[in-house]
């Protein structure tokens, strides 16, 4: 049973961060790569929010 619980949450996990990272590729406002996106993202909580479209 915990083998079973743990993967649907890696799953999800996976999910979120497969969906964090289209939304980082659709915000075109910052000229940079994906990674330079991401990086700002973790850095600037505005810039996350816009990312987000909070």
């Amino acid at each position: 049973m915990v083998g079973a619980s743990c993967a649907r949450l890696w799953c999800g996990l996976c999910t979120a961060r497969a969906l964090a990272l289209n939304l980082t590729r659709l915000e075109k406002t910052n000229n940079r790569g994906i990674k330079g996106r991401v990086k700002r993202a973790g850095w600037d909580n505005t810039y996350l929010e816009k990312t987000l479209k909070i």
